[in-house]
């Protein structure tokens, strides 16, 4: 089903890509050199997808040990393993900064190495969302869940949205992008890491609310305000304004079904909640790359919508009893299964059609 997901024409749009980045912000800038230093450092025989792959693997695993390692009760992870997932960032970070380097160093930048970079991104936004709750002290909360669940579909879908009309990659909105976000999310992992989550249950002097609660409450502005102003650039771009609709539609469908979910029933179920709904958005922002970039239309069916359909379905129409645990990993799996083939399959198609190899030179 995946391994031709891209057609001819298609096929033929992506041998004429050209990837057309956003605005560095100042942050970007400072960080270049140091940047532009640590690509030297790679072996020429090293190449690009394979630093992005590292990386990703590095990050990933830091995030799985925490998922092991966390306290199933109140959501704590031991120091340790949060200042290790903080430096695991950093490392991802710096590699994710020179990858492309790498390639335009070797002359081997290609739209393969953008749906790679851009792809494991994709995947590492919901694990990090997860951490960031794990990092903050979340609670045995159903709306904090939903709230770092449709963050990471605000914060990641809409420049790929907007990259498909206006063929230019957002970054950043003025001088606060992709950068500063990490950083961030380093700071707070390190300060878990080293003074415990309840440090961020201290009450701001002021404010009269918890260091957790603003935070919260700021991502979800950032969310609001990030996802509204590219949202707003890609519906001026879109020549056919209902082709904007017809491409949001399916995320505004998930962010619907994980409303559902979270106040379902199954809500006593939310690592397994979260990830069903992640690994669904993962393979829609990434089917939006993969369209961006061969200028196909997005399709309007998406079968990872099905488990989370299903069990909306089922929980508020009919009585999943003793098999709600069963129905509810059934379905992650198979959204955890179909991402994969994907991925597999185009990866694939796209090294095959332009005659290259995925992680040697």
């Amino acid at each position: 089903m995946y391994s031709n997901f891209i057609s001819e024409a298609g096929i033929s749009a992506l041998k004429q890509h050209k990837y057309v980045s956003g605005k560095l912000t100042a942050l970007d800038n400072k960080m270049t050199p140091f940047w532009n230093a640590c690509v030297e450092y790679l072996p020429l025989w090293m190449a690009p997808n394979l630093v992005t792959l590292i990386g990703f693997v590095i990050l990933l695993s830091s995030a799985l040990l925490m998922i092991v390692t966390m306290n199933p009760v109140d959501f704590s992870v031991p120091g340790c393993v949060m200042v290790w997932g903080a430096f695991a960032g950093v490392i991802y970070q710096t590699l994710d900064a020179i990858d492309g380097k790498q390639a335009r160093r070797l002359g081997k930048s290609s739209p393969l190495g953008q749906l790679f970079d851009h792809g494991c991104d994709a995947i590492l936004t919901s694990f990090w969302l997860f951490i960031f709750l794990l990092s903050i002290g979340v609670t045995n909360s159903p709306l904090e869940f939903f709230i770092a669940s449709i963050g990471g579909m605000a914060l990641f879908f809409p420049p790929q949205l907007a990259e498909f009309f206006t063929h230019v990659l957002i970054t950043s909105v003025g001088n606060f992008g992709i950068t500063e976000s990490e950083l961030i999310m380093f700071a707070v992992q390190l300060t878990c890491g080293i003074f415990g989550n309840k440090i961020f249950t201290l009450t701001i002097p002021g404010l009269g609310i918890s260091l957790r609660l603003l935070m919260m409450f700021a991502m979800i502005f950032t969310a609001i305000f990030y996802s509204i102003i590219i949202y707003k650039d890609a519906y001026k771009a879109a020549k056919v304004k209902l082709d904007f609709w017809k491409n949001l539609s399916p995320i505004l469908f998930l962010i619907i079904l994980t409303a559902l979910l979270f106040t379902s029933s199954l809500n006593n179920h939310l690592v397994g909640l979260y990830f069903l709904v992640n690994f669904a958005f993962m393979s829609l922002t990434i089917k939006m790359i993969v369209c961006s970039l061969t200028k196909m239309n997005y399709p309007t069916f998406h079968p990872e919508l099905l488990p989370p359909l299903a069990l909306v379905v089922l929980t508020y129409f009919g009585s999943l009893g003793k098999m709600a645990s069963f129905a509810l990993y059934l379905g992650v799996s198979s959204n955890l299964v179909m991402l994969g083939f994907f991925v597999y399959g185009v990866v694939n198609q796209i090294a095959k059609a332009l005659g290259i190899k995925v992680l040697t030179i």
